[in-house]
């Protein structure tokens, strides 16, 4: 999947989400995701996440707090919507 990424001129341009590991083989090749929580303390800290990640939240629990901590890390943050999470929850219409 790399090497197809890469020939492509695609690899950078990818969000990876997924497990720890496949997370930290792809860190520094393309933006992997993050949460609200850990992406705050590497602000905190002071860490440059600009290019390495990307604020990945579920739909019922990215807020304008989560949004202002991704601006304000430069990074994008993405929404899941995934129908089959809220299954019998009238949370998706």
């Amino acid at each position: 999947m790399e090497d197809t990424l890469r020939k492509n001129g695609l690899l950078s341009g990818t969000y990876f989400t997924g497990t720890e590991e496949a997370r930290a083989y792809f860190k520094g090749k393309a933006r992997i995701s993050i949460g609200e929580a850990d992406l705050e303390k590497k602000v905190v800290a002071g860490e440059d996440v600009s290019h390495d990640y990307f604020l990945f939240e579920h739909v019922t629990t990215l807020d304008a707090k989560g949004v202002a901590l991704a601006h304000k890390a430069s990074i994008p943050a993405v929404v899941s919507v995934n129908k089959d999470h809220y299954r019998g929850k009238n949370q998706m219409k």
